[in-house]
C-alpha cells in the first residue's frame, strides 16, 4: 500500500486484507545482512518477515542501508 493509496477515497473503507501481501517473504533471524539484501533484491521487495525465537519482526532495506552505512563509518 503506498502513501497515494491510501489518498483514493476508498482506502478508507476497504479492510486491510483486501490490499495486504497474502504471504509475505520471510528470513531467519540468524540470516546474514547480505542474505537479507540479496533475498530482497531477488524478489524485488522492500521488507522481510523476520522469523526466530519469541520475537517476530519486519527488516526493511532502509534497515540494511542504515546498518551498513554505520559500520562504515566506524571503520
Amino acid at each position: 500500500v503506498t502513501s497515494t493509496d491510501l489518498l483514493e477515497p476508498w482506502a478508507d473503507a476497504r479492510p486491510v486484507r483486501e490490499v495486504m501481501t497474502p504471504a509475505p517473504a520471510r528470513i531467519s533471524a540468524s540470516a546474514s545482512l547480505a542474505d537479507a539484501a540479496i533475498a530482497m533484491v531477488d524478489r524485488e521487495i522492500h521488507h522481510l518477515i523476520v522469523d526466530g525465537g519469541p520475537e517476530l519482526g519486519i527488516v526493511s532495506a532502509l534497515d540494511l542501508i542504515r546498518a551498513l552505512t554505520e559500520s562504515s563509518r566506524s571503520d
